[in-house]
């Protein structure tokens, strides 16, 4: 048996053939990111984990070093005797919790005994790993699978799971709350998130089961996300009936807590989120920070290949309504400067607290335009002055460095506190702009205001195509009033690179970078790699 944690990792991309992620044929697929080595884990059913085989049941994991390419297997658990899981290991997850990692995965006891699913512990998240949890942690003496974890603001840790539809015919998603532990369940009633039965969702459709010999609607393959809006997204999994679009098999679905709170109320989206074959679905961030989803199709055939794709890029859950608004999914979680790019950074955008001169705060989403229905508000008024609040944690990592603050773009005036302490103004709405903050940050929670001020019939500002009449017309669009590009923070060194100047010289073939730089610019070294300097 290889065991990661004890070996050094490049012989283990030495020894074993690497596998082309294509080629990999499971169910229920998993990723784990391990951002501080570099490296995923890839989890999964296969044959072995199923227990249909003349095998003994166990769980392997996959390493890569990209998402292209994996070694292994690798076996991550094995029973010990007098496991209670006897065959069907279904589904492995893994979770960071207070400094282990956690595997909850489904099993089915002997003859008699109910499926459930159990939460095993490893000081890696390669493993090994051990059983932990008193049993299962979920229904008792009932049929369930598909166990997540999700951890509230609160501190409290839950599962969510399906309860099966081979026990009631309509299939169910519920929640409970766990032990501080993760030892147990507490001793509450679930909370139900999905019945098929109660919730009558236009695209279900029955499926049949030749290994129980029933038909039923199913529910699977729960999975919590919190937007960056506060607000709980749920993908889960389903037979689609194939009208609207949708086609006929194995599609993801998704449900909304508007509140954050995983006690709800829950709404089913008015749209599938992936309507193809796409089954057993979990997201992760992979070692850029990207937000995927990895998934499996044809869901009664080992012969699936793993299918990695950007979250919804081009179906952002524009269906995720928000205050009457539409909640995109990331709100530009991408890097904002990508010829600039530090890999630590922190993206602002969501929701800040906003008003209208001395009004009452209400809540915006940051980068919309109070103007734009996006940002929550969708409104046309004018106003010249608005304020912008919004009070975030720093990792503790950054302390010792520089924090600069970051505006993409503010329209026209802005004007910024830090804790109450002035920052510095800037004026122009079409340039970004940045502040050392260090100097302010009690490492406490720091409050970020944004002052603004847009004189409305101003026609001298520079405004493109905006409008400073009450209504648009002709060739004018409607007004844009403060933040309306991406606010971010990072640390730095206080010796840094600054900004660059690329001056080409398309006939001797050469171009000329010139830098500014801050601190001892001996200790400065510049390197280059252009695209075609890349090793494929």
């Amino acid at each position: 048996m290889l065991e990661l944690n004890k070996l050094n990792l490049k012989e283990c991309f030495i020894k074993p053939e690497k596998k082309k992620r294509q080629d990999l044929r499971m169910r229920d697929p998993f990723i784990f990111t391990d951002q501080k080595r570099k490296l995923y884990f890839l989890f999964g059913t296969g044959a072995a984990c199923d227990g249909a085989a003349n095998i003994d049941p166990y769980f392997e994991v996959y390493v890569g070093e990209n998402l292209d390419e994996f070694t292994g297997p690798y076996v991550c658990f094995e029973p010990p005797a007098g496991f209670w899981g006897v065959k069907h290991y279904w589904a492995p997850e893994i979770h960071e919790y207070k400094g282990k990692y956690y595997m909850f995965a489904s099993f089915k006891g002997g003859i008699g005994q109910d499926r459930g699913t159990a939460i095993l512990v490893s000081d890696f998240p390669e493993g090994m790993y051990v059983p932990w949890s008193e049993g299962y942690v979920t229904l008792k003496g009932h049929e369930c699978l598909d166990g997540t974890f999700y951890m509230d603001e609160s501190g409290q840790a839950w599962t969510v799971f399906c309860h099966e539809w081979t026990e009631m015919y309509y299939g169910k998603i519920k929640a409970m709350k766990l032990s501080e532990d993760l030892k147990y369940t507490l001793d509450e009633e679930p909370i139900v998130i999905v019945d098929l039965e109660r919730d009558k969702l236009p695209w279900i459709h029955k499926m049949s089961d030749p290994r129980v010999g029933k038909e039923g609607y199913l529910t699977d393959a729960p999975y919590i996300w919190k937007l960056p809006s506060g607000v709980l997204l749920m993908t889960w999994s389903c037979y689609t009936d194939g009208t609207n679009g949708n086609e006929k098999n194995y599609v993801i679905a998704g449900c909304i807590s508007r509140n954050g709170s995983m006690e709800g109320p829950w709404e089913h989206l008015p749209e599938l989120l992936l309507n193809q074959d796409a089954g057993h679905a979990a997201l992760f961030r992979d070692l850029d920070n990207n937000l995927k989803i990895v998934m499996h199709g044809m869901m009664h055939s080992m012969e699936v290949n793993i299918r990695l794709s950007a979250m919804f890029r081009k179906k952002r859950i524009k269906s995720v309504l928000y205050g009457g608004r539409h909640e995109m999914e990331e709100l530009r979680n991408e890097y904002p400067r990508p010829q600039f790019m530090r890999k630590e950074w922190k993206n602002l955008n969501g929701k800040w607290d906003f008003r209208f001169g001395h009004e009452n705060w209400q809540e915006i989403i940051v980068p919309f335009v109070f103007q734009s229905r996006l940002s929550g508000i969708g409104s046309n008024r004018m106003c010249d002055r608005v304020t912008y609040r919004k009070t975030c944690r720093l990792p503790e990592e950054w302390k010792g460095k520089e924090i600069l603050l970051h505006f993409g773009a503010v329209d026209y005036e802005c004007k910024v506190f830090v804790n109450g302490r002035y920052q510095g103004k800037h004026e122009g709405g079409n340039v970004g702009f940045s502040m050392n903050i260090t100097e302010a940050l009690t490492w406490e929670g720091e409050e970020i205001v944004a002052e603004v001020f847009d004189p409305c019939k101003d026609e001298t500002i520079p405004r493109g195509k905006q409008y400073w009449l009450q209504e648009p017309d002709s060739i004018w669009y409607t007004r844009t009033t403060g933040i309306w590009q991406t606010v971010w923070m990072e640390p730095v060194n206080s010796d840094r690179i600054q900004c660059l100047k690329y001056t080409p010289d398309i006939d001797n073939g050469t171009v000329r970078i010139d830098y500014s730089h801050t601190g001892n610019k001996s200790d400065c070294t510049l390197s280059l790699i252009f695209p075609w300097m890349r090793k494929k």
